[in-house]
């Protein structure tokens, strides 16, 4: 075996073995980052038109009555617009771990820093906000995960205020 299929073998091998979880990127040997960007090859595209599914999502307490999200995905730049109950909101992410800053989500609020990464195959959106009526700081952890055949994508979000959990969310969107 030459030494171009050994690597392509030992590539695959990784591939499989992070599909499966049970390889996570930042445990894989020195030898192989860099060789092919992996991250880019286990990159989900989450583009499309987005409906919240409220049977599925939980809790069911609070669960607005029409969510829509609308995603145009090109290499790790993500654009989100989402609707609720006709309302519009517009976010732009590029997943490259850097922290940048947001504007503040309401007057009173203070700047949001974030950062967006891919964790294997997951988009994760960490951010961080003082917000002054709680005096403390706000963590919102969210994490958007495609299913194995592209038509549900699960977001899975965990709000922390001063280091206590406030709120636990899994939303359901099935693709349109």
């Amino acid at each position: 075996m030459n030494s171009h299929m050994l690597v392509i073998s030992r590539f695959l091998g990784i591939v499989v073995l992070i599909l499966c979880g049970e390889l996570h990127l930042p445990h894989i040997h020195a030898e192989y980052r860099g060789t092919v960007p992996l991250q880019q090859t286990l990159m989900p595209d989450l583009s499309g038109r987005w409906v919240l599914n409220s049977a599925k999502s939980e809790p069911k307490q609070g669960l607005r009555p029409s969510v829509e999200y609308r995603i145009n995905q090109s290499g790790n730049r993500i654009e989100l617009i989402v609707y609720v109950s006709g309302r519009r909101s517009r976010f732009q992410y590029v997943a490259d771990g850097k922290e940048t800053g947001a504007a503040p989500s309401s007057t009173l609020a203070g700047e949001a820093v974030a950062r967006t990464y891919w964790e294997n195959t997951t988009l994760v959106v960490e951010s961080r906000q003082y917000i002054p009526d709680d005096r403390a700081l706000t963590v919102n952890l969210r994490r958007y995960s495609l299913s194995p055949d592209g038509k549900t994508l699960m977001v899975r979000s965990r709000t922390l205020v001063g280091g206590n959990l406030r709120s636990e969310r899994l939303l359901v969107f099935d693709r349109r």
